[in-house]
């Protein structure tokens, strides 16, 4: 149970720091950025076998690729919308196991 709890805080303290990281970045209208942390959330949450929050981070990683800042906020939005699901499910998980 610590493992899986370490493994949980530390993927959510992660994709929290680079959540912020996309939104300064699209403030200041970088795309290089947006595409290039999108790219490590997409690979984060694949190691840990999220796919639906690792398709909305390729979503956002294409986008920004493709230079569209407004399409990217409405991705990174879907993104958080992911992250957020499955940060829930963390919870539930470790309050399983926990029990």
């Amino acid at each position: 149970t610590d493992l899986i709890n370490s493994l949980t805080d530390l993927f959510v303290d992660d994709s929290r720091q680079r959540v912020d990281l996309l939104e300064r970045a699209l403030k200041q209208g970088d795309l290089d950025i947006v595409r290039k942390e999108a790219h490590t959330l997409k690979g984060s949450a694949s190691n840990i076998r999220a796919p639906r929050a690792r398709e909305a981070a390729a979503r956002l990683e294409i986008t920004a690729r493709q230079g569209n800042p407004t399409d990217c906020r409405a991705r990174l939005r879907e993104l958080k919308d992911e992250l957020a699901d499955l940060y829930d499910s963390f919870k539930a998980i470790l309050k399983q196991l926990a029990a």
